[in-house]
């Protein structure tokens, strides 16, 4: 017998105890209509359905979570029970110290800008963040000798050269579209 969203979600929470205590926090359960295959991820299509927590959790569904920008995705599980993971960043809810400001500023210009994904979140902007806060990351992490490259893997999604090769890839495709 399948589980329940909800039985799916606490033995999530239960399991990855340390990913909940750096503000982790599973947003839902979905399934999308049809996944799309983008670089060898699957990413979901425009068209989603959340599922209830009384819902059974069927085999093709997602678990979405939100996370802070800092965040250490090294930790972080690509699929659990056979469910792949989508992480969202939850931007703005997290304090930042004074030199940071609310959100990091190499991120919110998107917001403002009406940036892309790969643009808002490229790796210069993440680099520049690394050189302008890397004590508040090494706080945020609870990793006090973490070096700036081992930030650079913990923030960008767990490997910074895969996030350098999908954001040049993101682009490319977003360039020969037009």
């Amino acid at each position: 017998m399948r589980k329940t969203v909800q039985q799916v979600i606490l033995e999530f929470e239960q399991e990855y105890p340390d990913l909940i205590d750096m503000s982790l926090s599973v947003f839902t359960v979905f399934t999308a209509d049809p996944p799309v295959n983008v670089n060898g991820r699957t990413i979901s299509a425009e068209i989603s359905q959340g599922l209830s927590h009384s819902d059974q959790c069927p085999n093709s569904a997602t678990l979405s979570v939100l996370v802070p920008i800092i965040f250490d995705y090294r930790k972080a599980p690509e699929y659990y029970q056979g469910l792949r993971i989508e992480y969202g960043i939850s931007m703005g809810e997290e304090p930042f110290s004074d030199n940071c400001g609310s959100i990091p500023e190499e991120f919110s210009e998107g917001n403002e800008k009406g940036l892309f994904w790969d643009e808002k979140f490229s790796p210069e902007n993440f680099q520049a963040f690394v050189e302008r806060c890397p004590e508040l990351i090494r706080k945020k992490l609870g990793q006090p000798s973490l070096t700036k490259i081992e930030m650079l893997h913990a923030l960008t999604f767990g490997d910074v050269e895969r996030h350098i090769q999908e954001c040049q890839e993101l682009k490319l495709k977003r360039i020969t579209k037009r």
